[in-house]
């Protein structure tokens, strides 16, 4: 095995969108997609479709089945291998491996290099990494053989992975549906701003340069289905009366203020901090008063459809983005069972998360992790 630049071992396609204004472009068979067509776990399914012409009259450009596609703008990090011939967008780039290259072990590989793309993060509004950034990418080159080998340990690991993840996603359904079950019929009902104690307070911002060392601090990728991840947080360089005034707590719930409109309003329960803690600035931090109403059925009740359709009613959408406000957080209309009721209801869910093994979700992302990098350094 031998390190060699990515570039010198692969072809790199650029994606384009073809003009909104022209409806022509926009009626033909030819699957078109973005970065929004593309999972976390890899699947593509396309959302447009576009004609011949506009291929010919745009700088999109039809990828054959196979190609490895590479977000570089926007979700920079996500990787893919396309099932069938489509076209792209700007955000995505085609890598196409050459002879020497098996095309499952350079997804890995991609999908491993995740973390370096995003330490070279660069622009104002749309964040991304450029061409020079991934072929620069030291990539480690292996005989076809043991690439296709390493290739099928890591298959069988994301496998494994994926079917741990639909465990996870059955049984955070079921709180949803205990809750729905528990607090159907009728309530008395209240504002959500006559239940917070403290907040909303937006969080802090900190230029790229601050962040490396120092504070850990909660991000919008780091909480997913109102849980907060295992894996380890970035880390920003703050004062001590910074952290005062952003510090999270167990009982603390943050809501995503600034996002697209599928993922804003989402939110998270503080249930235990390793160390102190601080929040990002789109987000808003609230803590309520316990004496009315209890954290957990806020947050149970922050997850459902009738929340969901509360927020995006009061959403200010922009081009990209939409957002809320800590008025619209604060306006927000909930039931309100009584205490022994929410009680109930949070002993179910902590029962629930105990036979979720939450923190294994952590320890199987961290030996995949250790797998691919044992495999790229050449120790499987």
């Amino acid at each position: 095995m031998r390190m060699v630049p990515l570039g010198e071992v692969v072809q790199f396609t650029n994606g384009g969108t073809p003009a909104r204004s022209n409806s022509e472009f926009w009626e033909g068979d030819i699957p078109w997609i973005t970065g929004a067509d593309i999972t976390d776990g890899g699947a593509v399914s396309a959302r447009s479709f576009i004609s011949q012409a506009a291929v010919a009259r745009s700088s999109t450009q039809v990828l054959p089945e196979g190609t490895v596609l590479l977000l570089t703008r926007t979700s920079v990090g996500k990787v893919a291998i396309l099932p069938r011939p489509m076209a792209i967008n700007q955000d995505i780039t085609g890598i196409t491996p050459s002879q020497a290259v098996d095309t499952r072990y350079l997804m890995h590989f991609l999908r491993a290099s995740k973390p370096q793309l995003l330490r070279n993060l660069r622009g104002a509004t749309i964040q991304g990494v450029t061409r020079q950034d991934v072929g620069s990418l030291e990539f480690p080159l292996a005989p076809l053989m043991q690439q296709r080998r390493i290739a099928a340990i890591l298959d069988k690991a994301d496998a494994v992975r994926a079917k741990r993840r639909q465990v996870l996603a059955h049984l955070d359904t079921l709180s949803q549906s205990i809750f729905n079950d528990m607090f159907a019929g009728e309530h008395q009902s209240a504002s959500l701003g006559d239940l917070i104690s403290s907040g909303p307070t937006n969080g802090l911002y900190r230029p790229e340069k601050d962040y490396g060392f120092g504070t850990p601090i909660l991000r919008i990728d780091s909480f997913h289905g109102g849980e907060i991840h295992a894996k380890p947080l970035r880390r920003v360089a703050i004062s001590s009366d910074l952290i005062g005034t952003y510090s999270l707590r167990p009982g603390d719930i943050v809501v995503n203020r600034v996002n697209s409109m599928s993922h804003l309003g989402k939110s998270a329960l503080v249930r235990s901090l390793d160390e102190e803690t601080v929040f990002e600035s789109n987000m808003m931090r609230l803590r309520v008063d316990s004496g009315s109403v209890l954290p957990e059925y806020v947050h149970g009740w922050l997850q459902t459809h009738e929340s969901k359709a509360q927020i995006l009613a009061k959403a200010k959408q922009a081009i990209n983005q939409a957002s809320i406000n800590q008025t619209d957080v604060k306006s927000l209309i909930l039931p309100l069972p009584p205490l022994s009721a929410q009680a109930e209801y949070a002993s179910v869910v902590h029962k629930i998360r105990e036979q979720s093994h939450l923190s294994s979700r952590g320890h199987l992302e961290a030996l995949v992790r250790s797998l691919q990098s044992r495999a790229f350094k050449g120790e499987l």
